[in-house]
């Protein structure tokens, strides 16, 4: 079996949220809610893959990059246009884990001190 390099594996990853997530979803969503992005209106299927695409690249860029006192298991988030792209790294400093999400709505509370 033949290793990828991690330049590869990122690319790999990438590669299949690409293909894999449901971009016309979230562009009837956009659509249906009026959404568009500033100057552009609702932005083509090619567009949000390309802006997903950058989304993905930034966070493993940012999470890769970090310190390597930083723990692995804090994440680093990239967020525009709804789009949201987490990457986490493994104990070695390696790419472990990453993910696009599409967020329409999202409300977060906590109990103050």
């Amino acid at each position: 079996m033949i290793k990828l390099s991690p330049y590869q594996v990122r690319q790999n990853m990438i590669k299949e949220i690409i293909e894999c997530f449901d971009f016309e979803k979230c562009r009837k969503v956009m659509v249906a809610l009026d959404w568009g992005w500033w100057g552009q209106g609702t932005p083509s299927i090619e567009t949000m893959k390309e802006s997903a695409t950058n989304r993905l690249n930034d966070a493993v860029e940012g999470v890769l990059n970090r310190e390597n006192n930083t723990r692995c298991d804090v994440p680093y988030i990239v967020s525009s246009g709804g789009f949201k792209a987490t990457a986490y790294k493994n104990r070695y400093g390696y790419l472990d884990y990453l993910t696009l999400e599409f967020i329409v709505t999202e409300w977060e509370a906590t109990e103050p001190d």
